[in-house]
């Protein structure tokens, strides 16, 4: 059974009622466009004869069935691994037997605080004698005005003396190289002096192995970099006759790395000291699929395509498919048995190979 009803607004406008809902119809006979919840349609035909065309016009009707909106088919990328680069316990990493020089440091650390906390101290005890002696020559309190003036020089004494105490809260090192090594150790500041040039250094903070259903489930193997500095530069608790190469790392910490050990901090302070004999220093070079600016002392070896089959070759499913360079790097991993986890990647290939090169010659040497 069927219900319909049909009711003029206005000529040429038709209001229909049915139990499918309501549409309206614009136009004249022969010629007409019918609006409903099922979409708009034009109607034509030649009246009285029975012939007339509908079709339909604007967008389709979005079927029940099909996709909702909103929802993804898109497969997702799975994660197989991750394996951090990082230092988890900084204390732990000593080289047993150099306990006592990572103890001693960590002291001058703790005499390096408390004097910096008594400079500021001086400096507001100093600012409010000044207030003071400028209130009583005012007031013209002159049985008092010597008096604050004493304070001042007091202060100003006090400080002078607890920056000079400060600047020699270090610890002196002297490190003895044969003259050989005292070569090489020459030709591994110069081939640090050119690392200093390379347009970019990163930290490495994890590896994450992963695996796709749209590339065929190829494992691909990516890595978690943030932009770090290197400087040729002291420890700030170091006194020595060498300056020390100073990497930082994405956590905070900085290592820096002197004639016979690596000194590893975190943010917090803490300290482990590594003998270079006891580190586990390896270079390789490493070739990376690289989305972003390429850095100008890089070097492009290939290219891959962002939807690739497993052998490497384009999966020609996706019209919208493009190349990806492949770009050459240079990667150092530094380990320890005692937990030291750290790596860095360098833009140039060129440079970080030169200075890995001279500092196994070194470290070699120490053997």
């Amino acid at each position: 059974m069927r219900y319909r009803r049909r009711k003029t607004l206005f000529p040429g406008a038709k209001l229909n009622i049915s139990k499918s809902g309501l549409s309206t119809t614009l136009g004249i006979p022969g010629a007409s466009i019918n609006i409903g919840k099922g979409g708009k349609f034009l109607n034509t035909g030649i009246p009285g004869t029975g012939l007339y065309n509908r079709k339909r016009i604007g967008g389709k009707r979005s079927s029940s069935g099909g996709r909702r909106k909103g929802a993804s088919t898109e497969p997702k990328e799975e994660l197989l691994n991750k394996e951090w680069m990082r230092t988890e316990e900084v204390e732990s990493i000593t080289t047993p037997g150099l306990e006592n020089i990572r103890d001693t440091l960590l002291n001058c650390f703790v005499e390096k605080k408390s004097l910096e906390k008594a400079i500021k101290k001086e400096k507001r005890n100093l600012l409010l004698h000044r207030v003071v002696l400028v209130f009583s020559y005012l007031l013209i309190i002159g049985f008092l005005f010597k008096w604050f003036r004493q304070n001042v020089r007091d202060s100003k004494e006090n400080l002078k003396e607890l920056e000079e105490q400060l600047i020699d809260c270090r610890i002196n090192m002297t490190f003895e190289i044969e003259e050989e090594g005292q070569r090489i150790y020459e030709d591994l500041i110069k081939s640090f002096k050119g690392l200093l040039t390379s347009d970019k250094v990163w930290d490495i903070t994890a590896i994450e192995v992963t695996s796709h259903p749209r590339r065929q489930n190829k494992v691909v193997r990516t890595m978690i970099k943030k932009s770090v500095s290197i400087e040729y530069s002291d420890f700030e608790i170091i006194k020595s006759a060498y300056k020390a190469f100073h990497f930082t790392d994405a956590q905070g910490g900085n290592l820096y790395f002197y004639p016979g050990f690596v000194a590893v901090v975190n943010k917090d302070k803490n300290l482990g000291i590594v003998h270079l004999k006891d580190l586990d220093f390896t270079f390789e070079k490493v070739e990376i699929p690289y989305t972003e600016t390429i850095p100008p002392d890089s070097q492009i070896v290939g290219s891959t395509w962002a939807r690739a089959n497993k052998d490497g070759s384009r999966d020609k499913r996706f019209r919208e498919n493009y190349e990806i360079p492949i770009v050459c790097f240079g990667r150092m991993l530094l380990k320890n048995s005692q937990g030291l986890n750290e790596a860095f990647l360098f833009s140039s290939l060129e440079k970080s190979e030169n200075f890995a090169q001279k500092f196994l010659r070194f470290k070699n040497m120490l053997v």
